[in-house]
């Protein structure tokens, strides 16, 4: 066993350093450092690194290695991982916010002229991890501030057969106001008053407790919109 030399400088630094050239120096039991430590060569960790956070120290995140050879984070070292990174370098992020909602109403409903806010997804939630979407009043509030990726599928009808008549705009709102300019307008040319869908991909960006709805703009009381056949996603991008 390879004794242990104290070295001190003129600094006040103090170093532990082995008698003999390539000798490990093993420390058992708990070690505390007050100030920065740091290492040269290689971290070799048994079991998990752990990180308090730096606001009050009362919590921490766990960085391991997991028994299916994934990279893990995990805060506070219980629930489900955060971040799963696997060995071909697929991450993953179970928890990320993102819903699946389908329209009810099965009966083709007139359109109000100007802006129609609607209140259909209530009764077929597929998902809504992060539990932002609100099917009481078809809303879905951000939790975290970022990137989100929406995808509307619309299903309409127009109401006139004439050049240059009824036509709405399919689209999303933003806190109360229209999205623009993810939409596509519908219906407007001569013979294009039969029904049609059509899905409208649309990035946003939002801050803590913006809001989104879906709905359109429509010009004419005779066009008209099938409930059950919209569709409304979302995911988180980041």
């Amino acid at each position: 066993m390879s004794k242990i030399r104290i070295k001190g400088d003129t600094s006040g630094y103090v170093d532990l350093e082995t008698s003999a050239t390539g000798s490990n120096l093993s420390v058992t039991g708990n070690t505390t450092t007050s100030g920065t430590a740091t290492f040269n060569n290689d971290i070799i960790a048994n079991k998990n690194l752990r990180l308090y956070t730096t606001d009050d120290q009362a919590n921490q995140w766990y960085v391991y290695n997991h028994t299916d050879d994934t990279f893990r984070i995990n805060y506070n070292g219980a629930g489900n991982d955060e971040i799963i990174l696997d060995t071909n370098g697929i991450m993953r992020k179970p928890g990320n916010p993102w819903f699946d909602v389908r329209g009810s109403n099965s009966v083709w409903t007139s359109a109000a002229v100007g802006e129609n806010i609607l209140n259909i997804f209530n009764t077929s939630l597929y998902q809504n991890t992060g539990g932002g979407f609100n099917s009481s009043n078809s809303t879905y509030t951000a939790p975290v501030v970022g990137r989100y990726c929406f995808l509307l599928n619309s299903y309409t009808k127009g109401g006139s057969t004439g050049a240059a008549g009824s036509y709405l705009y399919p689209r999303l709102y933003k806190n109360g106001s229209s999205i623009y300019p993810r939409q596509n307008i519908m219906h407007y040319n001569s013979n294009e008053n039969y029904d049609t869908g059509i899905e409208n991909t649309i990035l946003v960006d939002m801050a803590v407790n913006d809001t989104i709805q879906a709905g359109f703009y429509s010009n004419d009381t005779n066009n008209q919109y099938y409930g059950a056949a919209w569709h409304l996603q979302m995911f988180f991008v980041g």
